[in-house]
C-alpha cells in the first residue's frame, strides 16, 4: 500500500455522520502482575467564561433525528455549503454559501459544540426559510486541480458579541430533510483565556475529496482519474491536487475528517471548568492568536500541515513562555503554504506540492515534509519533542514510563503498565539523533505499523528554561480516550497536564 494510500485512509477512520457516535475503547489499566489499576476523574477548579451566552443544550443538530436524511452523495448534492471564512469574531459577519440539487426550501441552524450532555451542542440561532437554488461545480483548475466554488452568499449573519467562542455548525437542512453540516470557528480575540484551543482546519481541508463524485473531486491525497484496466474513474495518489481551495463544502455532508478528535476535547474540557477560547489554523498562521493573553495553546486534533508562519508564531509564543499542548500525533508534518487568492483573500487556500517535483521556489520554500533536506530541513520533532514514526491497522496498548513524575500523580500506576487501545491510528516517536533540551519521556509502547516495521511510540513532556510546557501524547486516538466512553487515566493524566499548564495564571486570581 502506498504511503499515500494509507496516509489518506486515516481521513475515513471517523467519519461517521450521526451526531453522537461511541467509540469502543480501552477502560482500563493492564498492570504488571495483574494489577488493574484506574485513574480518578479530573479535578480542576471551575473557570466561567464571564457573561457569555453558550446556548441551552439542543439535540437537534443531529443527523439521526427522524425524518432527517445525511446528504451524503456528492453526486446529487441535495444540500451543501461553506462558509465565507473558517473562524468569525464576535462582532463580525459570516456568510453561508449553499447549493442544492433542485429548487426548494430550507433553513440554516446555527449550533454551538462544547459540553452540553448527551444532546452535544446547543442551538444558538435560525434562519428564516431561504429559496435554495442550484449552484454549478467547477471543474479542477489546470496544474493545480484545485477546486474553487464561487456561489453567492445565501444566507449570513453578525456574530453576536455575547456569543461564547468554539466550535459552530451550520446545519442545513432541507422542507424534505436533507440535511448537511457547515463547520466553523467563533473567536473572541480580546478576552483572556487560560487556553486557546487551535482547531486543525488547514488538515481538515487537506483531506477533503470534495465533490465525492467518482468524477472530479480531490484533496492533497487523491483525485478521481481514468483506471485503463476497468475503464472506470477512481481514486488515485497521482491524481491528487497540490492547491485546495476552503470555498467549497466539505465532503462526508460536511463533517471533516476526524472532527471528532477536537469535538470530543472541547466537550470534556468544558465540563472539566476550563477557561477556553478558540481560533484556527489560519489565526496562527495569520497572528491574529495573541499568546500573552493564554498559559498555553493546546493543538487536540490531527494537525498535520503547518506554514512557516504558524511554526513560527508557535515557537515566538514558546519563547514568551506560553506553553503548547499536543494531544493527537503527526502534527507539523508538512510544510504548506496559505497564498492569498487571485482577488486577495487570505486564508483561503492551501499549498502542498509533497513529492511533485515541479515546484516553483527556492529549496527551503518547497512544500513537503520539514524534516525533509530536500525543503525545510527542520524536522518537527524539534519543536514537538517527538514526531511521526508510523501508522497503525489495530490500537496497541500506552505502556508508561517515568511512573513518579506528576504527570502520572493520582493514578496509581507503574512503569510498564498497559493503557489498552491508547496508542491508534498514528503514532510519534522520540528520536535520539535529534535529542535536545530537558525532555522526559512519559510512555514507551511498541507497535507494528501497517507495514509491518516495529515500531516505538512516545508521549513527551519538555519543560523550557522559562517554565513553559511542550507536551506531545504522540497517539492520534488520545482525545478520543478524554469521553465517558475513554480511559479515567487518560483523563486524569491530561488534566494533570493542563492544570500545571494554568497553574500560574490561575494563581493570580481574584
Amino acid at each position: 500500500m502506498s504511503k499515500f494510500r494509507r496516509r489518506a485512509l486515516l481521513a475515513t477512520l471517523v467519519t461517521g455522520l450521526a451526531g453522537g457516535t461511541a467509540w469502543a475503547l480501552g477502560g482500563r489499566v493492564r498492570a504488571q502482575g495483574g494489577r488493574v489499576a484506574a485513574g480518578p476523574a479530573p479535578v480542576p477548579a471551575p473557570a466561567p467564561a464571564g457573561q457569555k451566552l453558550k446556548a441551552v443544550a439542543d439535540d437537534g443538530w443531529k443527523m439521526t433525528k427522524p425524518g432527517i436524511r445525511p446528504a451524503t452523495s456528492d453526486k446529487r448534492l441535495n444540500i451543501a455549503g461553506y462558509a465565507s471564512a473558517a473562524s468569525v469574531n464576535v462582532g463580525q459577519r459570516i456568510n453561508f454559501h449553499v447549493t442544492v440539487a433542485d429548487p426548494g426550501r430550507y433553513r440554516v441552524s446555527l449550533y454551538r459544540k462544547g459540553y452540553y450532555g448527551a444532546a452535544e451542542a446547543g442551538l444558538m440561532a435560525n434562519s428564516p426559510m431561504l429559496d435554495g437554488v442550484p449552484q454549478q461545480v467547477p471543474a479542477p483548475q489546470p496544474g493545480s486541480g484545485t477546486i474553487v466554488c464561487d456561489w453567492p452568499a445565501s444566507w449570513g449573519l453578525t456574530i453576536p458579541e455575547n456569543w461564547m467562542s468554539g466550535h459552530y455548525l451550520a446545519v442545513l437542512t432541507t422542507e424534505d430533510g436533507w440535511r448537511s453540516y457547515v463547520p466553523f470557528v467563533v473567536r473572541d480575540d480580546e478576552r483572556p483565556a487560560e487556553l486557546c484551543v487551535v482547531v486543525p482546519t488547514t488538515t481538515y481541508q487537506a483531506y477533503n475529496l470534495w465533490p465525492k463524485d467518482e468524477r472530479q473531486g480531490k484533496s492533497l491525497y487523491y483525485g478521481y482519474a481514468l483506471n485503463a484496466a476497468t475503464a472506470k474513474r477512481e481514486l488515485q495518489p497521482d491524481a491528487r491536487a497540490v492547491q485546495v481551495s476552503f470555498d467549497r463544502p466539505y465532503a462526508n455532508a460536511g463533517r471533516p475528517a476526524n472532527v471528532d478528535l477536537d469535538w470530543a476535547f472541547a466537550a470534556w474540557a468544558e465540563e472539566a471548568g476550563y477557561d477556553l477560547t478558540f481560533a484556527t489554523s489560519q489565526d496562527l498562521h495569520a497572528g491574529r492568536i495573541d499568546p500573552s493573553r493564554y498559559a498555553g495553546l493546546v493543538f487536540p486534533g490531527h494537525d498535520e500541515y503547518w506554514s512557516r508562519e504558524m511554526r513560527q508564531h508557535a515557537t515566538a509564543a514558546l519563547a514568551a513562555g506560553t506553553s503548547l499542548v499536543f494531544l493527537s500525533a503527526n502534527n507539523v508534518y508538512w510544510h504548506s503554504r496559505l497564498p492569498e487568492t487571485a482577488d486577495g483573500q487570505a486564508g483561503r487556500l492551501l499549498t502542498c506540492y509533497k513529492s511533485r517535483g515541479d515546484e516553483p521556489g527556492e529549496r527551503v520554500d518547497r512544500t513537503c515534509r520539514w524534516r525533509d533536506d530536500t525543503g525545510p530541513g527542520d524536522p518537527e520533532q524539534r519543536l514537538l519533542g517527538v514526531q511521526f514514526n508510523g501508522i497503525l491497522d489495530d490500537p496497541a496498548p500506552l505502556v508508561v514510563r517515568a511512573q513518579n513524575h506528576w504527570f502520572w500523580a493520582g493514578t496509581g500506576v507503574r512503569d510498564g503498565d498497559k493503557i489498552d487501545d491508547v496508542v491508534g491510528g498514528e503514532a510519534d516517536g522520540w528520536d535520539p539523533d535529534l535529542a535536545d533540551g530537558k525532555q522526559v519521556l512519559l510512555s514507551s509502547s511498541p507497535y507494528v505499523t501497517t507495514s509491518g516495521d516495529k515500531k516505538v511510540q512516545n508521549t513527551s513532556l519538555i519543560e523550557t528554561a522559562n517554565g513553559a510546557l511542550v507536551f506531545a501524547a504522540g497517539s492520534l486516538y488520545w482525545p478520543r480516550f478524554l469521553t465517558q466512553q475513554g480511559d479515567p487515566t487518560i483523563r486524569r493524566v491530561t488534566a494533570n497536564l493542563l492544570n500545571r499548564v494554568v497553574a500560574n495564571r490561575r494563581s493570580t486570581r481574584v
